[in-house]
């Protein structure tokens, strides 16, 4: 399977259901960028899903919005091949 990478911000409802959707698909590899989240309910689903061995969470410093992993040389040098 391939690397998946989803960036968020503040959002919990929409993470733990894609979460939830994702589950089936058997990614081995989930980077979470979080783009400076700081509602409390965001932040213990981050929590709950860094426990996960499969998931790294990335936290940025800022709200850099969801092409920065494209954006950014580091970040996107880091990317497997083949990611989603």
């Amino acid at each position: 399977m391939f690397q998946l990478i989803i960036p968020t911000f503040n959002n919990p409802t929409y993470l733990k259901k894609f979460m939830t959707q994702i589950d089936n698909y058997g990614f081995t590899k989930i980077e979470i960028l979080d783009n400076n989240s700081e509602y409390q309910e965001m932040l213990e689903l981050l929590n709950q899903l860094q426990e996960k061995e499969n998931i790294t969470i990335r936290n940025l410093m800022a709200n850099y919005g969801p092409h920065y992993a494209l954006r950014n040389p580091e970040i996107y040098a880091s990317l497997d091949e083949v990611f989603c």
